[in-house]
């Protein structure tokens, strides 16, 4: 494998976090810039990690350094820096939310060859989440028949008035976009979700940012099946986390945190169901930490780079996420005052 080289836009906390870390480890890749709207932010991250920082307005005078572009700016930031990579017929590696749209995202993907787009679902990668599939795959459990999601999570913090969150027109939206859009990937990831039905939503929305959503949905699978999913997704309350996925035979509590085990809920029979569980382990690759979610979401897509085919990383394996999420916005702009609960 020839060594990639990376340019990097963004200088969060994700990128000092998660990718940075990551690529001064990995052997078939490297970075090689970096910058930020912040100088002083891009500066800071260059002095930690020994990389070159340039200045923000310089991106396409040093985009032909590269082989990857890694974005991980706010979602209304990005187009030019997309328009840049696809002329410059460079990889891109896009942060989550890749789209607020399906033809966004359809539109992004179209501008770049197979596996060399990457949309920064990470969390898909996690062991809870392959042995969920796997459960799925096999019937382990008989059919899937009923998902709940229950993410709420008192935390009103913003990072200021000029932080990227408070402004709609960078962040795309709220609590939805910002936080839940990770299991709604995740559940479209495990059961291969191709369609989606929005039936009813509710929701809490200040200035176009949306602080509470819950929306009764159905997922449709490749085999035609069609799933109910309850949702509620908050930054208001604080609840016990649930996540359940309910088969014809036991019912699964699958984790938040990459470090814990999907757990069963309810079964005739728990230890058999629990060496089940065992069993959809089996043959998984060990993810049991961000860091790790990070290094595999990075190696896997190296990997289609070189053999020029999507895998688990390819933005074209999300692009029902993206649908999802358009629809769920699109109930709540056409359904609800700007500033109230509407249903």
């Amino acid at each position: 494998m020839i060594l990639k080289r990376v340019g990097i836009v963004g200088a969060g906390k994700i990128v000092e976090n998660a990718h940075l870390p990551v690529l001064t480890v990995l052997s078939e890749a490297k970075a090689c810039w970096i910058t930020d709207q912040s100088a002083s932010r891009a500066q800071s991250l260059s002095a930690m990690y020994d990389l070159p920082w340039i200045d923000i307005d310089k991106v396409a005078d040093a985009i032909s350094q590269i082989d990857i572009l890694l974005l991980a700016i706010p979602w209304g930031a990005r187009a030019p820096y997309i328009e840049l990579a696809a002329k410059a017929r460079k990889a891109l590696y896009v942060e989550k939310p890749f789209a607020r749209s399906l033809s966004e995202h359809l539109a992004i993907e179209s501008a770049f060859p197979p596996g060399s787009l990457a949309a920064g679902f990470q969390r898909r990668l996690y062991s809870s989440i392959l042995a969920t599939k796997r459960t799925i795959e096999d019937q382990l459990f008989g059919k899937l028949r009923t998902i709940k999601l229950v993410a709420c999570e008192f935390d009103l913090k913003s990072g200021g008035g000029s932080s990227f969150i408070t402004r709609p027109d960078q962040a795309g939206g709220g609590v939805l976009i910002e936080s839940a859009i990770h299991f709604l990937d995740q559940i479209v990831y495990v059961t291969k979700a191709t369609a989606i039905q929005v039936h009813r939503v509710k929701a809490i929305v200040i200035g176009k940012i949306d602080y509470e959503v819950r929306c009764d949905c159905s997922i449709i699978t490749a085999v035609k099946d069609s799933i109910p999913v309850d949702i509620i997704a908050s930054r208001l309350r604080n609840q016990p986390f649930e996540f359940e996925f309910t088969f014809d035979q036991a019912s699964l509590a699958i984790p938040r945190e990459p470090d814990s085990r999907v757990r069963v809920a309810e079964a005739p029979d728990r230890v058999a169901a629990t060496e089940a569980l065992k069993r959809a382990y089996a043959n998984t690759t060990e993810v049991n930490a961000v860091d790790k979610a990070f290094f595999e979401f990075w190696r896997l897509f190296l990997e289609g780079m070189d053999r020029e085919s999507p895998n688990a990383t390819s933005a074209s394996t999300s692009r029902t996420t993206s649908a999802w999420l358009e629809a769920i916005y699109n109930r709540i702009e056409t359904g609800l005052p700007m500033n109230g609960c509407s249903e």
